[in-house]
């Protein structure tokens, strides 16, 4: 600890226990599943209120990220459009459609349907090669931030005809 202190490195804003606030119950681990197909989960100790306007860590609603990185702690979806100038925010980008052409949804709910999912880049149906992917789950405060660092994501396998 004090080598850390020492060089002047800070652990603040770091989570150094599992955050058990959610669960996600479908599609179970590495699941091979059908579209379309429906994300199921469970939430403790987190008030779904909606955007509210109020930077709360314990309220807030969720975004649902299928093979997408999140955005750092505290930064909104926005995020995924920072480098992107022809996404202004006077014209309201990033809009609802922005983010799903990302991969990017945000709910209240505590599951999500899913009708289409594009096959994983690079990867051949045809010649049967498996189409794997991740859904994250994060925590977003009533101003649409990413609440702390805690991610929960599940691998599954999209079963597709050749």
């Amino acid at each position: 600890m004090l080598a850390i202190l020492a060089t002047g490195c800070s652990t603040s804003g770091l989570q150094f226990r599992e955050d058990d606030r959610v669960r996600i119950n479908a599609p179970s681990y590495r699941e091979k599943v059908e579209l379309p197909l429906t994300i199921e989960w469970e939430v403790h100790g987190f008030e779904v209120s909606g955007p509210t306007g109020q930077p709360r860590d314990d309220a807030g609603y969720f975004a649902v990220l299928f093979d997408a990185e999140p955005p750092p702690p505290g930064e909104s979806l926005a995020y995924f459009a920072r480098d992107d100038t022809s996404c202004r925010p006077e014209a309201g980008c990033p809009d609802e459609d922005y983010l799903a052409a990302r991969g990017v949804y945000i709910t209240t709910q505590t599951e999500f349907h899913v009708e289409r999912l594009a096959p994983t880049p690079g990867i051949n149906v045809s010649r049967g090669e498996p189409d794997r992917h991740d859904v994250t789950i994060i925590l977003l405060d009533g101003q649409g931030r990413r609440i702390g660092e805690s991610v929960w994501t599940q691998p599954f396998e999209v079963v597709r005809e050749g």
